[in-house]
């Protein structure tokens, strides 16, 4: 790669990251006004009218922070596809944009660390491009899956309030049968993901034979990969 290329490189590196560091900032601060505009005007309610069952909103509080995490986590998985796929067209070296990021001034030490440390953490020279792809590919198919199980989980207290609210004023407890759907639902996603990852895997397997990459290596390159929000 010439010292042209590399210094290009870098500086998208470094544009990625920062839109992505922004993004984050802006969602959480998005989080904040939800829940002061939620819970405060909640419980002054039920404490200066002594209305308690106003309170029962707060139960939407919960799901708001799980989709505020699965929001976040988004916006990393798409920083970390984008890092991900110059990397497996050879156009990113990972542990050059390391390096590059943490000498960068203005950005959260503590947040980049966490972003980084999602990266994988092969020598370059070592892997080649075919088996790069295959391993860019799977990671956002972890992702994608992470972000299905995320999803879910935060539309699940909604649901399940909407469901109870639907069978009491409509005084047909067979409604409640609706309960039953999000955890169908997850081992649906969860089936799915496991199809996915199994048949990566033997694309990756099949990369590694063909680009000389011993079999072993393609399991440690699996096991480097970040799998955090799957269950």
């Amino acid at each position: 790669m010439t010292q042209g290329r590399v210094c290009e490189s870098c500086d998208v590196a470094i544009a990625l990251t920062r839109d992505a560091i922004a993004a984050r900032a802006i969602q959480y601060r998005r989080l904040v006004i939800v829940l002061v505009v939620t819970c405060l005007p909640t419980l002054v309610y039920a404490v200066a009218w002594r209305e308690w069952r106003a309170t029962a909103v707060l139960i939407l509080v919960p799901g708001a922070v799980l989709l505020f995490c699965a929001t976040d986590a988004l916006v990393v998985q798409r920083w970390r596809k984008a890092i991900m796929a110059g990397w497996g067209a050879g156009f990113l070296q990972l542990d050059l944009v390391v390096r590059t990021l943490r000498r960068v001034p203005g950005l959260p030490d503590r947040t980049l660390d966490a972003m980084l440390a999602t990266l994988p953490s092969p020598r370059d020279a070592e892997i080649p491009s075919p088996v790069r792809l295959e391993l860019a590919h799977i990671q956002a198919l972890i992702d994608r899956s992470a972000c299905e199980q995320m999803i879910s989980r935060a539309v699940w207290p909604a649901f399940a309030v909407a469901v109870v609210f639907i069978a009491t004023a409509a005084n047909c407890p067979l409604v409640l049968l609706g309960l039953i759907a999000p955890p169908l639902l997850a081992l649906s996603v969860k089936r799915r993901h496991r199809q996915r990852v199994q048949g990566m895997a033997v694309l990756l397997a099949q990369a590694c034979r063909k680009s000389g990459v011993d079999p072993n290596v393609g399991s440690v390159l699996m096991a480097s990969l970040d799998w955090q929000g799957l269950s």
